[in-house]
């Protein structure tokens, strides 16, 4: 089985819980978009947000904790460790956590599904969209830009029991994004690529934490000073579900 988890900021931590809402929306209605409907989608959240009725999708309310009131990462690996605890209770499975604000592409879970083994994938690039300028660029090395960038196979011994399992090389899927790819290269277990672009990876949303924080590169930034993107495609749209 597929699971795309989702964490989501909680209303006390976000600068505008209607915009946060209005993202999570589209961001689920990407992955319920998927060519294979063969999947689950598990949200871990604090206050829970306005959403469509879907038999594949199952809420978990994570309580916030004071410390964590500013959209600290913490509360996000708080509740992508919930979500963990329950994939590993329901047998484990293929995992793909997906930031609450990113699109998925429809074709994620007919490439999982039809891989007929063990594989996971990692995203070696994808798409950067300006919401401001609603313009899109190409984004190479989408492992280290953005949360939603691969799909691990997470069998029920590499998912944490509880809160207290922490060891990211037991459990890579805990680990950072950025981690991701190495960590299974050192199980010699490698993530293959993506054959295509997996992810739409949303800038000044208003929200965006690394944005907010300046935590991005400077290679990245210079890239993003010279190239200005291009319209969305009616191409992409459709595969995205990206629609203003």
């Amino acid at each position: 089985m597929l699971y795309f988890i989702v964490p989501l900021r909680s209303r006390k931590s976000s600068n505008n819980w209607a915009k946060v809402v209005s993202d999570f929306n589209m961001t689920l209605k990407s992955i319920l978009s998927q060519q294979d409907p063969n999947f689950k989608v598990i949200v871990a959240c604090t206050d829970i947000p306005e959403h469509p009725a879907d038999e594949r999708i199952e809420i978990i309310v994570v309580e916030l904790e004071e410390r964590h009131t500013k959209g600290t990462g913490m509360d996000k690996w708080n509740k992508i460790h919930a979500m963990c605890i329950r994939i590993r209770e329901l047998g484990g499975g293929f995992i793909m956590p997906v930031d609450a604000d990113d699109l998925v592409s429809n074709k994620v879970s007919r490439l999982v599904n039809e891989s007929g083994g063990q594989v996971g994938y990692y995203a070696n690039t994808g798409y950067e969209y300006d919401e401001k300028a609603k313009r899109i660029t190409f984004a190479p090395k989408f492992y280290n830009l953005c949360g939603t960038c691969a799909v691990m196979y997470c069998p029920v011994e590499d998912l944490p029991q509880s809160i207290k399992d922490y060891d990211n090389k037991k459990y890579p899927v805990l680990a950072t994004h950025t981690f991701f790819k190495g960590l299974f290269e050192e199980r010699n277990t490698p993530l293959k690529p993506f054959p295509f672009k997996a992810a739409i990876y949303k800038i000044n949303t208003g929200e965006n934490r690394s944005i907010l924080t300046n935590n991005i590169g400077f290679k990245r930034k210079i890239i993003r000073l010279i190239y200005r993107g291009s319209r969305v495609s009616a191409k992409i749209r459709e595969e995205f579900s990206l629609y203003d």
